[in-house]
């Protein structure tokens, strides 16, 4: 029995814990039973195109049968020309084995790219990682990675003047404050010894912002893919890459801010990374 094979082009693809998503499709990752990135399958010539050629040059031959040979031979060419000429154009693409035996199909433009989608897949099914998005039409992939400061973040932690925290130099634990940008951009205050994440909430508030947007846009809009690798810097508390992000396409993120009503996001993002809307 023939097993069913689906080829998906230039599609963005979002990765939530166990369960992967694209366009209308689903498919939970313990799902799957083997990915590599590999060409496709080249397609087979019928057996029916060679007989085809074979009776057509016979008829060709013959007197009554002629026209008839050479419209069979035409056709026949054509159809192995055409087979040829697929086969020909095939590129890499990332392969998903399914435990039913079907096959996922997924291509873009970069060989590389493809083995780079192929390793946060596996991450994710690995539980390295919980979300990831990849768009195989950009070539793009946004991931949450956890946080290994996530002690800094949660809880009050004590130091001294002199101590280096998430990169950055306490300069004064009387009633000052410890300067350098923080965990990942965020700002860390410092008080008798005790140092605080002010920005937690927002990076918080924001994440969840985001979260709600990606359920508002097409899976493969630019604002869903935005608004996908938004909630991953959030998630991450990185300030220069969410900043990088929101400069690189401002008008993309205008359109989430319009379509997804809030009325404090623009002055959360303005707070965490500067930028006004």
């Amino acid at each position: 029995m023939k097993k069913e094979k689906k080829v998906f082009e230039s599609v963005n693809m979002l990765i939530d814990k166990n369960v992967m998503k694209w366009e209308n499709a689903t498919v939970q990752l313990s799902n799957i039973s083997k990915s590599e990135v590999s060409p496709m399958p080249k397609e087979e010539y019928p057996l029916w195109l060679f007989i085809g050629c074979v009776l057509g040059l016979w008829a060709m031959f013959s007197d009554n049968f002629r026209i008839v040979g050479i419209i069979v031979l035409g056709i026949c060419a054509f159809m192995i020309y055409k087979i040829y000429e697929r086969n020909s154009q095939l590129g890499d693409y990332l392969v998903l084995d399914l435990n039913s035996g079907s096959k996922l199909v997924f291509s873009c433009d970069s060989k590389g790219f493809l083995f780079e989608a192929q390793e946060a897949l596996v991450n994710c099914f690995n539980g390295k990682k919980e979300h990831a998005v990849i768009n195989f039409g950009t070539c793009q992939i946004g991931d949450n990675n956890v946080l290994n400061n996530s002690n800094i973040n949660n809880s009050n932690l004590q130091v001294k003047q002199g101590d280096n925290v998430g990169g950055n130099k306490v300069v004064n634990t009387g009633s000052g404050t410890a300067i350098g940008g923080g965990v990942k951009g965020s700002v860390i205050s410092s008080s008798n010894g005790v140092i605080n994440s002010d920005f937690t909430s927002d990076w918080q508030e924001a994440e969840e912002y985001f979260t709600q947007a990606l359920g508002k846009f097409d899976v493969n809009s630019q604002e869903y893919f935005c608004s996908g690798m938004a909630r991953s810097y959030c998630n991450e508390q990185d300030k220069d890459s969410l900043s990088k992000l929101i400069n690189k396409h401002h008008d993309i993120f205008e359109s989430i801010f319009v379509n997804v009503a809030s009325e404090t996001i623009n002055f959360i993002l303005k707070k965490l990374t500067g930028i006004s809307f």
